[in-house]
């Protein structure tokens, strides 16, 4: 099952009112965040594999490889954000 050309236009246009909506909050900072934009990557991923109805198998493949990578990013972001902060395994600063 494939996705009409009106229905990519509506998916399209409903991610750009979200894109807006974003935009108007006063949060700039936070959807700036790489973390942010993996974990709104991988949600997106998940959606667009259920809507395009692809099989169960190959769903719970892309699912799990992208929930993997997303995993790993945000668990290296989160290391070197605590390395660039001075933070050490004993939690005082340098």
């Amino acid at each position: 099952m494939t996705i009409g050309t009106i229905q990519k236009f509506k998916l399209a246009w409903a991610v750009y009112g979200l894109y807006r909506q974003w935009e108007e909050l006063g949060m700039k900072e936070f959807f700036a965040s790489k973390k942010v934009k993996m974990t709104i990557i991988g949600l997106l991923t998940t959606v667009l594999v259920n809507v395009i109805g692809l099989p169960e198998s190959q769903a719970n493949t892309i699912t799990e490889s992208v929930m993997i990578i997303i995993g790993l990013y945000v668990g290296g972001q989160a290391v070197a954000d605590g390395v660039s902060k001075g933070a050490t395994s004993s939690g005082s600063q340098k």
